[in-house]
C-alpha cells in the first residue's frame, strides 16, 4: 500500500510530498511497532511452549549435558527479558528514532537466534540422552536375556537329571511291586493261618466259657470237702482224746502187758487208715 502511495506522490510531488513524508515516517514507525509486538508475542508463545516441555525434561533427565543446555536456555530467556524491559522503559521518541535506524528484528535478532539455537540444542541433548538410555536398556535386556538363557539351560540339565533319577525310582518301585506280588501268596497263607488261629482261639474261649460253671461247681465241692475235713478233724480229735482217756484208764486198772500194747497200736493204725481213706 505504501508503494502505491509513493507512486501517486511522485506523480504530483509538489503538493503531496510535504504531507506524505512525515506521515510515511509515522506509518513506518507504527508498522515497526506492530512487527515488534508480533515478534515479542510469537517469542513469548514459543518460550511458554518450550518451558512446559523443559519442565518435563528437567524431571525426567538428570544428565549433566541436559541440565547445562537447560541452563543456557534459561540464561537466554533472562537476557531477552532484561533487554525487553530496557527497551520498553525508553521514551517513545527514543524508541521511534531507534526503530528508524535499526528495526526491532535486527536489534533483538542475536538474542532470539541464540535462544532458538539453545532450545534446539536442548532437544538434541534430550534425544541423545534417550538414545544412550535406550542403548543401556538394550544392553541390560540382552544381559538379562543371556542370564535367562543360562538359567534355562541349567534348569534343562537339572530337569534331565531329575528325569534320570525318576527313572531309577521307577525301577525301584517296579522291583517293590514285583516283591509285593511275589509275597501275595505268602500273605494269603498267613491270612488263612491267622483265620485258623482265630477260630481255634474262639473255640478255646468257648471251652473256657463252658468250663466256668464246672470250675464253679468244683470250687463249691472243694469248699464242702474242706468243711467235711474240718468236721472230721474235730471228730478225729475228739475220738483220739476219748481213746487216750480209755487207754489211760485201762493202764491204770490192769497191769501192762505186751498184748495191750499191740492192741493199742492196732487201734491207732486202723484209725489212721480210716482217716486217710476218708480224706482221699
Amino acid at each position: 500500500m505504501l508503494s502505491s502511495i509513493d507512486v501517486a506522490v511522485n506523480i504530483s510531488a509538489g503538493i503531496a510530498c510535504p504531507l506524505w513524508a512525515p506521515l510515511k515516517y509515522v506509518l513506518l514507525v507504527a508498522i515497526d511497532y506492530v512487527r515488534a509486538a508480533e515478534e515479542i508475542l510469537r517469542m513469548m508463545e514459543t518460550l511458554k511452549r518450550h518451558t512446559d516441555r523443559f519442565n518435563i525434561y528437567q524431571k525426567l533427565h538428570d544428565s549433566q549435558s541436559v541440565q547445562i543446555a537447560l541452563l543456557r536456555v534459561y540464561t537466554d530467556i533472562v537476557k531477552f527479558s532484561v533487554e525487553l524491559s530496557r527497551y520498553f522503559q525508553q521514551s517513545i521518541p527514543i524508541r521511534a528514532f531507534k526503530l528508524a535506524i535499526r528495526p526491532f528484528k535486527e536489534a533483538f535478532g542475536d538474542l532470539m537466534s541464540n535462544l532458538t539455537e539453545n532450545v534446539v540444542h536442548v532437544h538434541d541433548e534430550v534425544k541423545a540422552t534417550e538414545l544412550v538410555r535406550q542403548s543401556q536398556h538394550r544392553d541390560e535386556i540382552s544381559s538379562q536375556v543371556h542370564s535367562i538363557d543360562t538359567n534355562t539351560k541349567s534348569l534343562t540339565t537339572e530337569v534331565a537329571n531329575i528325569g534320570v533319577e525318576l527313572s531309577g525310582v521307577s525301577i525301584v518301585v517296579s522291583n517293590i511291586d514285583n516283591i509285593v506280588t511275589s509275597l501275595a501268596p505268602t500273605v494269603a497263607e498267613i491270612d488263612v493261618e491267622v483265620c485258623g488261629v482265630s477260630t481255634a482261639v474262639g473255640n478255646i474261649n468257648k471251652n473256657i466259657v463252658s468250663l466256668v460253671p464246672a470250675v464253679g461247681g468244683i470250687e463249691v465241692n472243694l469248699s464242702n470237702l474242706a468243711t467235711d475235713v474240718a468236721n472230721m478233724q474235730v471228730t478225729f480229735t475228739a475220738g483220739i482224746s476219748q481213746l487216750d482217756a480209755r487207754i489211760t484208764n485201762t493202764r491204770t486198772a490192769t497191769p501192762r502187758s505186751d498184748n495191750t500194747g499191740s492192741s493199742t497200736a492196732e487201734i491207732s493204725t486202723r484209725v489212721s487208715s480210716h482217716i486217710y481213706s476218708v480224706v482221699v
